[in-house]
């Protein structure tokens, strides 16, 4: 771990809290939404735990089962730090919690507001993640609210806003910080569940620790002014808009596609031919034939990247079988299977498993 004691953050205290205490920043650092304490936790691979949060860590939780809106709540334990700390030593997978804090389902339907906006850095080693954060800081003159280490390869920076913001505006700056730090693009996701501070990490033999707080939040348009500041200072071009076309361009062809007009992100022929696609054929289609060139390469797996090349081929592969199959075409080869195979051609250790792989397809959908 980082001795934080000799970075430029300013720390509060001489050495960073851990277990209760940690839990209890986090939580003291959430602002509630609309009158709504509910928080979201999630334990290990699909365990989902809800309840009105305070700062104590000790308030009631439910166990939950079910999929989407057919979730309901099962079992009741009024003490959320001694159920979830006594589970995390005996199960693998570790703690999470939704920051963004949904209210009544883990749906991104039912986000419709929120303050934070975070980033999942997965790229390099602990000591070039924590200064490419620092650099962020620098130019950006934004610091963040609480940094969060995963327990195993990667820090999680949270930033806040000074009020919760209409979800479109909290995307917008999510995708940007994912620019700015060259992060995990799923996060960008408002529901994605992020690392909780505090919790052991069983298979990792690590607890998920709290590595920098503060207090500082910011409006909307600081938050603007710091992103053209870092985005200026890297001779990037500053978007003004992130459609969701030109996010999915961002995440196959990178930063060269920041400053491409929007119409110009597809760009149409001039005459149509309608003959094109055949609506009598009646063979199979090959799907790894529809992806993209760079995504048909990725398939024989990368060494580095690993996430972010992932999610690429990952919503590549679930747009083109879903294209193929709402248009009548019978597909060669299935989009799960693929993306697992790109998943075992890739370099292996530091976390990369089935757990990882799940996550990042689940991002995908």
């Amino acid at each position: 771990m980082l001795n934080n004691k000799n970075r430029s953050f300013s720390l509060r205290r001489l050495q960073n809290p851990t277990g209760l205490v940690a839990f209890q920043k986090v939580l003291g650092l959430t602002q509630p939404k609309i009158n709504s304490q509910e928080l979201w936790l999630k334990l290990g691979h699909n365990l989902f735990l809800v309840g009105d949060y305070d700062s104590s860590g000790r308030f009631g939780v439910w166990e939950t089962s079910g999929k989407k809106t057919n979730r309901i709540k099962t079992n009741y334990h009024p003490d959320c730090w001694e159920f979830v700390s006594n589970w995390c030593r005996y199960n693998d997978g570790g703690v999470f919690f939704i920051p963004t804090q949904p209210i009544s389902y883990p749906l991104k339907d039912y986000i419709k507001f929120s303050d934070d906006i975070a980033a999942e850095l997965d790229n390099g080693t602990q000591i070039e993640q924590w200064d490419k954060i620092e650099q962020f800081v620098k130019l950006s003159g934004l610091k963040p609210a609480y940094i969060i280490h995963s327990g195993s390869k990667s820090y999680h920076p949270h930033w806040k806003a000074t009020e919760h913001l209409p979800i479109e505006q909290t995307i917008y700056l999510r995708r940007l910080l994912c620019i700015a730090l060259d992060s995990d693009p799923a996060v960008t996701n408002p529901h994605q569940p992020m690392r909780m501070a505090g919790f052991y990490r069983r298979e990792k033999h690590q607890e998920q620790t709290l590595d920098y707080w503060s207090d500082r939040k910011y409006g909307y348009d600081d938050l603007i002014a710091g992103f053209r500041a870092y985005f200026a200072a890297n001779n990037l071009s500053f978007p003004k808009h992130i459609s969701d076309d030109r996010w999915r361009l961002w995440k196959q062809l990178g930063n060269k596609i920041l400053a491409v007009p929007e119409a110009k992100l597809y760009p149409q022929s001039k005459t149509v031919d309608f003959s094109v696609v055949s609506t009598t054929y009646m063979g199979e289609i090959s799907l790894i034939e529809c992806l993209s060139q760079a995504n048909q390469e990725a398939l024989s797996g990368v060494s580095s990247d690993r996430n972010i090349t992932g999610y690429a081929l990952a919503c590549d592969l679930i747009g083109c079988q879903s294209w193929l199959n709402n248009n009548g075409y019978r597909c060669d080869g299935d989009a799960y299977q693929l993306f697992i195979s790109y998943c075992h051609n890739c370099t292996s250790g530091n976390g990369w498993n089935q757990f990882e792989w799940d996550a990042i397809w689940r991002s995908a959908l």
